[in-house]
This record gives C-alpha cells, sequence and structure tokens, in this order.
C-alpha cells in the first residue's frame, strides 16, 4: 500500500513565480487554510494524478481532496 504521507519530505525543490503568482499563491493557500509549500504538493500530486504518471495504488493514496487542508484538487 502507498502512504500519502505529506509528513515524509526529504527533499526540496525550488522554483522562481512571479509577484503575481506568488501573492495568488499566498492568498489561495491562506484561504484554504494549508501553507502555500503544502498547497503546491497537493496540486502537484494531483497533476501526477491527472496525467497517469501514477499507478493505481497511487491514485487512490492521492485522492482528489487536498489532504492538508481538505479543499477539492
Amino acid at each position: 500500500m502507498v502512504e500519502n504521507n505529506l509528513n515524509d519530505l526529504s527533499e526540496s525543490f525550488s522554483i522562481r513565480l512571479s509577484k503575481r503568482d506568488l501573492s495568488l499563491l499566498e492568498k489561495i493557500s491562506d484561504a484554504r487554510g494549508c501553507s502555500s509549500s503544502d498547497f503546491i504538493r497537493s496540486l502537484l500530486r494531483a497533476g501526477f494524478r491527472k496525467l497517469a504518471y501514477l499507478t493505481e495504488e497511487e491514485k487512490k493514496a492521492v485522492g482528489e481532496i487536498c489532504p492538508v487542508c481538505g479543499g477539492k484538487l
């Protein structure tokens, strides 16, 4: 079984954003009650799921609801 554990984080990755995108990211994640990092991780996993880069078991683990803030992905 694949665990969907956002606390098991060992790697980091940096990206550059426009001021507008960063502002939107902060507003959206605040409104959803989660950190910007958690929101981006959830979006990334949802993208993997949508693009079929996950196994069926991983898709079930990711689900369609953000495990951090409970919002729909």
